[in-house]
């Protein structure tokens, strides 16, 4: 057995870097806190706060400086009296290794380095929980992992930016800035266009922007009430008719039409002409809605579809589902 007069389970010969070769460390000894304690009866050789027993003569960043000698074992520039500051030190991602000996302490595939850039004393809080960012899988608390929303850090060493706002998209709780937070939008692809909703600033690929189709009352618009906003269904009101087609104008005039201006636009409207007859029936197929009178004015929009002078609110009175309208020449 080598001696071992600190009991640290590292023996004196590796905490005494025998300078004076005399394989002796009580003659001339290593003491690498300078405190007068040499390091092979110290029992924390560095004075970082970690007993040399946990921190072992390991070698973690490789630089020759075993880990209770070295004040940043791993390199990431965040002190190990910093990242181990209890007595058992904390290993944010339970894989056994503690924060103090890894680069990337809650396995979000970011670095920490990155994630507490220039430490000063402290590292942030995005999500002012009780863990700092670079312990925390979630820093912006939107329930979408960081090792989601930073898919890039691997490759370029940086994370996503998609609104350029300079906040990242891991620690942005709107990160296509649509105005609809990335908790509610989440990580599907409604589309299928390989950009997750919650940084795509038309999720269901209708023409019409999520942050105009979810509205303004802080709980996006559900015109069918089907659980499904209507950021994420091309049919908003269940007409059969896409919204693309009932607000094929967005592009141009950045807004739906609202035909029947009852405060919906005709997308979110199931009777869009308020005619009593709904938009399904009067359009049998979305992409070739009827135009009974030949106007270019779908019949879903006009409340004379067949332009005889009789309002179709009258000439279908009390519409129902079972009874349909009247066809008096059965034709």
């Amino acid at each position: 057995m080598f001696e071992d007069d600190d009991d640290d389970t590292i023996p004196n010969f590796v905490e005494d870097d025998d300078a004076d070769g005399d394989s002796d460390p009580s003659t001339s000894p290593t003491d690498t806190d300078g405190d007068g304690t040499p390091d092979y009866l110290d029992e924390d050789s560095d004075d970082d706060g970690i007993e040399d027993e946990i921190e072992t003569s390991v070698d973690t960043d490789d630089d020759n400086v075993p880990d209770f000698q070295d004040l940043d074992s791993d390199d990431d520039t965040l002190p190990d009296s910093f990242e181990c500051s209890n007595s058992t030190c904390q290993d944010s991602d339970s894989d056994g290794t503690p924060d103090f000996q890894e680069v990337d302490s809650d396995a979000d595939g970011i670095d920490d380095e990155y994630e507490c850039a220039n430490y000063t004393g402290t590292c942030v809080n995005s999500d002012s929980d009780i863990y700092e960012n670079f312990r925390d899988s979630d820093s912006d608390d939107d329930t979408i992992g960081d090792s989601l929303e930073c898919l890039e850090f691997s490759q370029t060493g940086m994370c996503e930016d998609t609104d350029s706002d300079n906040t990242e998209d891991y620690l942005d709780n709107d990160s296509d800035a649509d105005g609809i937070p990335d908790e509610d939008e989440g990580s599907g692809d409604t589309d299928s266009d390989g950009d997750p909703d919650r940084v795509d600033l038309d999720s269901d690929e209708d023409g019409i922007p999520d942050g105009f189709e979810c509205g303004t009352t802080g709980i996006c618009l559900d015109a069918d009430s089907d659980g499904i906003p209507d950021f994420q269904e091309t049919d908003s009101d269940d007409d059969g008719i896409l919204d693309s087609t009932e607000c094929a104008t967005y592009g141009a005039l950045a807004t739906c039409p609202d035909s029947d201006t009852d405060g919906k636009s005709n997308y979110r409207d199931s009777d869009s002409d308020a005619d009593g007859i709904p938009d399904g029936v009067e359009c049998t197929s979305s992409g070739t809605c009827d135009d009974t009178d030949g106007d270019n004015v779908f019949d879903y929009l006009e409340i004379d579809a067949d332009n005889d002078g009789i309002e179709d609110e009258d000439e279908c009175p009390n519409y129902s589902a079972a009874a349909g309208c009247p066809d008096a020449d059965s034709d």
